[in-house]
């Protein structure tokens, strides 16, 4: 009886730390894709900007 507690016990934690590592996976790959768009988004403005700079000039 208090082996099968404890295997479900294991079973619970072991699935909260799969669900846990899985989201921390995804939020990861939020952040980083968030993070090229950012850098991309920062490159293409100076080039716009270069582009009026040198349109305007």
């Amino acid at each position: 009886m208090c082996y099968l507690h404890y295997w479900k016990l294991m079973k619970f934690g072991i699935t909260t730390f799969w669900i846990l590592e899985h989201t921390l996976r995804i939020v990861n790959i939020f952040l980083v894709i968030i993070f090229i768009i950012t850098l991309i988004s920062e490159l293409v403005e100076k080039k716009i900007k270069k582009i009026f700079a040198s349109l305007l000039s």
